[in-house]
């Protein structure tokens, strides 16, 4: 078992090693050296530039100690999982190949990409993530046969094609508050103006509704046929279509033809199983994509986008596009990961033990930033004498997640589930859709191996921007010995519960020094949940300053929850000197903690 001075010796950086195997972006393989070094091991030094996986995940060998780094630190190179477009065409009014509403828009053939990957459902351009066409559902006035819609007036003429295009819906807390299920149309009758959708997804989205009602209309059908807001794209099974900010409205041939175009064609990027004292140093990893709503049953969640069983062969529980497992003494460090398309762009767990996550930037990602260890693997959570099959001795620090869940909006920016000896600190986490760090797992149901687990000096603003029931850092499940401390939350938009909230079953925390501040919904400064007959117990909160936020609320004081009165302050005006040092002291800028 490790311990936590082996996880602290992982933030020495030993001496830079020479170059064993050194790779181009134009025609040399990563996967060749992959596998070559995987009984000898040494440092793989990737030249500037983008290399393309062409469809397939990187798979680093489990054998000896393999580095992975960027040859010019300052000039990282670039992991993709993407194909460019360099053959646009422009669609002219009255051409064949032109929809109806698309003249004046440039389209491109999307030969060559695997039928799994069709319709593409990411598109980015010159680094700007493009919006897939959507329509707002309350405006089509829908009933609701079983399996699915029906329209009372004139059908849209896109009714036609929506089986063929894979129209998607979606559903934002309107089944649960936290979660977005999607499940796309399968067929359809123009003259009955009826749409059915994938029969397994609707059946997945009535378990999941309250009282397993018929699921109402959704707020939103996504890629819609129809003319093109700039910036937006549509995608059918043959043809992606988008406008530029430049292209003509009326019909005459665009100017310029979209540059430094990509589509994601894999899922993941790396998948390495038994990889031991593998490093991974000033990479980007960028250009991946998530199938699941296309496939049957949807993307109907628990939460945190771990799928509702019955589970896909895939299985329930979300992965990275760069996905880690069965692991000893892996570090990211001074990576990026952005432009992407899954539901987290790094994964790692499946009983991975001393692991480092140093310095890294996820930035313009669908899902979630960090998904750490497991939580659907009851039988390991609950090995309480074998620590092998833990996830333990993690040390996640001074990374920066900012414009996270874009796509999937229940994703948490952190995600960590069943893990021992985790330190999370000085991170800083900006403009999500859902929680900026969700610690735990199983409400109290399960008795696992979780403990020792610190989540310090985080700097997390703007949570929350589209569910509701999370909040800036957000527990389950008891954890002995474990902490929230010194962390900065701001700008929490979730209405009802707290900026710092400890949800059914958590227990042994202690929460101090913390600051929350300007939650526009108003959110209770710290939420302490008693309901549902699985309360927080044994959780101690002491130093708390609040500002412009809801009040704190103890469900669960019968359960010996407090809330130290004498330290809990209420501010009105500019933050005391105590206050101020707290807030100086976290996030990935702030200096080293003494």
């Amino acid at each position: 078992m490790l311990t936590p001075p082996l996880l602290v010796s992982l933030a020495f950086a030993p001496p830079r090693q020479p170059c064993t195997v050194t790779i181009s972006p134009d025609g040399d393989s990563l996967h060749a050296a992959a596998s070559s070094l995987g009984a000898r091991g040494g440092v793989v030094c990737l030249l500037p530039g983008t290399h393309w996986l062409g469809g397939q995940p990187l798979k680093p060998a489990a054998g000896a100690p393999i580095v992975w780094r960027s040859s010019d630190p300052k000039s990282p190179a670039i992991i993709s999982g993407g194909m460019p477009l360099t053959h646009w065409q422009p669609c002219l009014s009255g051409a064949a190949a032109c929809p109806s509403g698309l003249a004046g828009v440039w389209m491109h053939p999307m030969a060559g990409i695997d039928a799994s990957m069709l319709p593409v459902r990411q598109l980015w351009v010159n680094g700007t993530r493009a919006s897939r066409r959507s329509v707002a559902g309350p405006s089509l006035n829908l009933t609701w046969p079983h399996q699915g819609f029906r329209f009372n007036g004139e059908a849209p003429a896109w009714l036609a094609v929506a089986a063929a295009d894979q129209v998607e819906l979606r559903w934002p807390s309107m089944v649960e508050n936290w979660i977005e299920p999607r499940c796309i149309v399968t067929s359809v009758n123009v003259s009955s103006r009826t749409m059915l959708l994938d029969a397994d997804c609707y059946s997945n989205l009535e378990q999941r509704i309250p009282g397993h009602a018929r699921p109402r209309p959704p707020a939103f059908f996504e890629n819609v046929a129809g003319a093109l807001a700039p910036g937006e794209f549509y995608a059918t099974a043959t043809t992606l279509y988008y406008r530029t900010n430049t292209t003509n409205t009326n019909g005459a041939a665009p100017t310029e033809p979209p540059r430094g175009a990509v589509v994601p064609i894999q899922e993941l990027l790396l998948n390495a199983i038994g990889a031991d004292g593998h490093s991974f140093e000033n990479l980007a990893f960028a250009h991946s994509t998530y199938r699941q709503p296309s496939q049957p049953g949807g993307y109907v969640t628990t939460q945190s986008t771990v799928l509702e069983a019955p589970c896909p062969p895939r299985g329930c529980e979300p992965i990275g596009a760069v996905a880690v497992a069965a692991a000893r003494n892996v570090s990211f460090v001074g990576c990026s990961f952005t432009h992407l398309g899954g539901t987290y762009a790094l994964s790692i767990g499946n009983a991975s033990q001393g692991v480092l996550v140093r310095g890294c930037n996820f930035s313009d990602l669908s899902g979630g930033a960090i998904k750490l260890a497991n939580v659907l693997d009851t039988a390991r959570a609950e090995a309480l004498n074998d620590s092998s099959m833990w996830d333990s001795d993690y040390l996640i620090e001074r990374n920066t997640v900012t414009g996270a869940a874009l796509e999937w909006r229940g994703a948490s920016a952190i995600f960590v589930g069943y893990v021992a000896r985790l330190t999370l600190q000085q991170n800083t986490i900006t403009e999500v859709g859902y929680t900026g760090i969700s610690l735990g797992w199983g409400w109290g149901r399960v008795v696992s191996f979780a403990r020792d687990n610190h989540v310090r000096r985080n700097y997390l603003s703007g949570v929350m921007r589209a569910l509701n029931d999370g909040g800036c850092i957000y527990t389950l499940g008891p954890q002995p010995g474990s902490s929230v401390e010194g962390n900065f939350c701001s700008l929490d938009e979730a209405p009802v519960v707290g900026c710092f909230y400890h949800d059914n079953g958590s227990r042994y925390f202690r929460t101090a020094n913390n600051v929350a501040d300007a939650s526009p919904a108003h959110a209770p400064c710290v939420y302490l949940q008693g309901c549902c007959g699985a309360p927080a117990l044994d959780i101690a909160v002491s130093e708390l300053w609040c500002r412009d936020v809801g009040a704190v609320r103890n469900g669960c004081a019968a359960e010996n929850c407090t809330i130290d009165e004498a330290s809990l302050h209420v501010v009105s005006g500019a933050w005391p000197p105590e206050a101020q040092a707290i807030i100086a002291a976290a996030g990935a800028g702030a200096p080293p903690s003494q």
